[in-house]
């Protein structure tokens, strides 16, 4: 193929200017040979040419293109760089190949099949072969006679690919199967290039799943009143059922005791009627004026219906204390009695004689003659009430404890120190007001 290229007007110097192919929708090398070079203007000269090579071929294929680059002149400007070169494509335009779904539905129960049928138009003569592609929601498995190529033979227009639903005994419904021409040589896909075809399932279908049981949590003030507030809790089915769902409900455990912190809660069998799907289990919270840890009542679901399920079979309740931080009792052991440290206790629980206080411990409590314990209370005890937090240690002061406690004005116990020889002195001391 040859180009023009020219100056606009003639020069007594010579001209020079470089060109070079470069790619477009044509490809390098496979479509036109790759080259470059320079063009000289003589004096005077307007006009020159340059020649690419442009490889033929015997493929159907579009018109495509590629450029020439004209770059460095010398002598002139470049007032356009660009020479495009469009190869026209001279070979025959191939067929062009449809699918459709002309027996769109099978069963498998039988008998029966699906059939595709592929159709191509055009140019008849060639002998090609065409690509296909399965897909949709049935498996593989769920049908036979699905294949990868079909062939035409010279004038043939049409052929079918037949497939045949297997059965099972899985009810999983109907499903698709999907027949997709895939892009080849020698063929154009046309449209449509997909078809959809059913198969129709002849199991039963899965039973819906079982509605479920839970159960929910819930905080409760105490107040102070004995016939305090009301606990509820609700147990929520996550659907309703057709038929009556019986679940049993009880008090499992908690830090809450029944009869002094809850009246109420005894074990029950409720009973969701059709359409139904909350019920309520709730005990009453006795009230207080005693400075407390916050307290539990926990809830268990058990022995469900056969028609649901439990998902939560756990519900607490939470008394919330509201009469101030209780005491609480730090311990350790000092050295020179060679005690390791005691764990922290509420007041309440370490109470009484001393003695007992120790061996709860897990220590030998004859070892300890003659080891006073020393009770430092940095808060105040009110009516039974303690705010604040008490100290215990083992101390080898043998000092009596009457030499370091003190009672304030209001009653209360500042400061004690009790010996193992005076327990219940050093009880009524922290525990009572006086």
């Amino acid at each position: 193929m040859t180009l023009v290229v020219s100056l606009t007007t003639g020069s007594k110097d010579p001209v020079t200017v470089n060109w070079a192919t470069a790619g477009g929708p044509a490809g390098m090398g496979s479509d036109f040979t790759t080259a470059s070079g320079q063009i000289v203007f003589g004096a005077w000269e307007t006009v020159k040419t340059l020649t690419v090579v442009v490889n033929g071929d015997t493929t159907w294929e579009p018109n495509e293109s590629f450029t020439i680059q004209l770059s460095g002149a010398v002598g002139a400007s470049i007032s356009d760089g660009t020479g495009v070169v469009t190869i026209v494509n001279d070979d025959s335009v191939p067929p062009t190949v449809t699918v459709a779904a002309t027996d769109a539905s099978g069963s498998e129960a039988g008998p029966g099949t699906i059939t595709f049928t592929i159709t191509r138009s055009g140019d008849l003569a060639p002998a090609i072969t065409v690509g296909l592609g399965w897909s949709g929601t049935a498996a593989s498995g769920d049908y036979s006679g699905a294949v990868a190529t079909v062939s035409f033979a010279a004038d043939q227009t049409t052929a079918t690919v037949t497939i045949t639903p297997v059965d099972d005994m899985a009810g999983e419904g109907s499903e698709t199967v999907i027949l997709t021409v895939l892009a080849g040589a020698g063929y154009l896909l046309g449209t449509p290039s997909s078809a959809t075809a059913a198969i129709i399932d002849d199991a039963a279908p899965p039973p819906p799943p079982l509605p479920s049981l839970s159960v929910n949590d819930v905080s409760v003030t105490e107040g102070d009143k004995m016939a305090g507030p009301t606990a509820t809790l609700t147990i929520t089915l996550s659907a309703a059922a057709t038929t009556n769902v019986t679940v049993t409900v009880s008090i499992v455990g908690g830090t809450a005791t029944s009869g002094t912190d809850y009246t109420g809660g005894s074990t029950v069998t409720l009973t969701s009627t059709p359409g139904q799907t909350t019920r309520t289990f709730s005990i009453t919270i006795r009230g207080d004026r005693t400075a407390e840890l916050n307290e539990t009542v926990i809830v268990a679901l058990s022995a469900v219906s056969a028609n649901a399920t439990i998902a939560d079979n756990q519900g607490i309740i939470t008394i919330v204390n509201d009469d101030g931080a209780p005491l609480v009792v730090s311990a350790a052991g000092s050295a020179s009695a060679g005690a390791a440290p005691l764990p922290a206790k509420r007041i309440d629980e370490v109470l009484g004689a001393a003695t007992a206080w120790w061996a709860a411990a897990g220590y030998d409590v004859s070892a300890l003659a003659g080891v006073a314990v020393h009770i430092e209370d940095m808060g105040d005890r009110y009516l039974g009430q303690a705010v604040g937090t008490v100290t215990i240690v083992l101390d080898d002061d043998a000092a009596g404890w009457g030499a370091d406690w003190q009672s304030p004005a209001d009653g209360c116990i500042r400061r004690a120190r009790c010996s193992r020889s005076a327990p219940a002195s050093c009880s009524r001391q922290l525990g009572e007001r006086y």
